[in-house]
């Protein structure tokens, strides 16, 4: 048959037999050309939807990627304590949590955060005490040389 009939094949050809040709429409949502049988898929896609976390609307097809990227108040665990915080206090967060290791700048030892003003730093004792003997000399000498200069 000639072009102006016929039946149409796979693939838009002509020729085949009892095949239909696919139609297509229009979305007026967005202007994509989109299979009709197709069409209440697609529109769903352009639905709002809300997210569960921070409850903005956004198109349905955009809501994974926005809760897993984008919402500030997705979930995140932290490094250090593995304790769920939102992604918009995540940073404050772990600057502060008591779970991450810091060296202590005295014995040069590695505690939790939140351990290292209480942890025993055999350093720091043994340099308070060194200082206390100093002082205890010095007020020692101090008196020591105002007696002799009355006497």
């Amino acid at each position: 048959k000639g072009r102006e009939g016929g039946d149409w094949g796979r693939g838009g050809e002509r020729g085949g037999r009892g095949a239909v040709k696919p139609s297509t429409v229009l979305c007026t949502e967005c202007g994509e050309v989109v299979m009709s049988h197709e069409l209440l898929q697609h529109q769903r896609s352009h639905m709002q939807v809300q997210c569960d976390y921070c409850y903005t609307l956004l198109p349905e097809h955009a809501l994974d990627y926005h809760k897993k990227n984008k919402c500030p108040n997705r979930p995140l665990k932290c490094t250090y304590c593995r304790g769920v915080v939102s992604a918009d206090e995540y940073d404050t967060h772990e600057a502060q949590c008591g779970d991450e290791l810091t060296e202590c700048k005295t014995c040069g030892g590695r505690f939790e955060r939140r351990k290292i003003k209480s942890h025993d730093c055999k350093r720091a004792q043994q340099e308070a005490r060194a200082d206390m003997l100093r002082k205890k000399r010095g007020a020692a000498g101090v008196g020591a040389d105002s007696a002799a200069e009355h006497a």
